[in-house]
């Protein structure tokens, strides 16, 4: 389904930026000042909007795919991987499609529930461990951008038939 380079990719590099900010947060002074409470809470803000707005191109995606009854997406269901297997079974192009954007729905949606939980305890919460929820937060919201890029290539090469001339 994804390769290994497309896998640390999506889990490696988030990992090592949620490490990276809590750490140079403690060695690292400001030259501004700043407030990690209100930094903290501004981000959820844009964060619940910027959520909001993958959501509906994921759920937007996902509802074109399914309902689409064209023929690259008859194409799709129709041939079968030769990598992806599930309990022996084989499984169709469209199918892995399909569980990628529904696995990205999900963590999105879980993300914006949890971006809603932070708000909640953001006030009795101290700044160190708003810094690590900092660095925790970017590393969800890479591993959700880099997961959408990865679908959109995936799905584009799925599309794309290189035997047709291009014009």
């Amino acid at each position: 389904m994804r390769t290994k380079k497309e896998k640390v990719l999506e889990v490696i590099m988030p990992l090592i930026i949620a490490l990276f900010y809590p750490i140079a947060c403690m060695f690292i002074k400001t030259i501004r000042f700043y407030d990690v409470a209100i930094f903290f809470n501004e981000t959820l803000n844009q964060m619940i909007t910027v959520m909001a707005l993958f959501i509906s191109f994921t759920m937007a995606y996902l509802s074109i795919l399914i309902t689409s009854s064209s023929s690259n997406v008859s194409k799709l269901k129709s041939q079968y991987s030769d990598k992806v297997t599930l309990k022996g079974n084989p499984v169709t192009l469209f199918q892995i499609l399909l569980c990628s954007i529904t696995y990205i729905l999900i963590i999105e949606i879980g993300y914006l529930c949890l971006i809603f939980l932070q708000k909640f305890i953001l006030y009795v919460t101290p700044n160190c461990i708003l810094n690590i929820f900092i660095g925790i937060n970017a590393a969800i919201f890479i591993h959700i951008l880099l997961t959408v890029l990865l679908i959109i290539k995936n799905t584009y090469f799925s599309f794309w038939n290189p035997e047709e001339p291009s014009e």
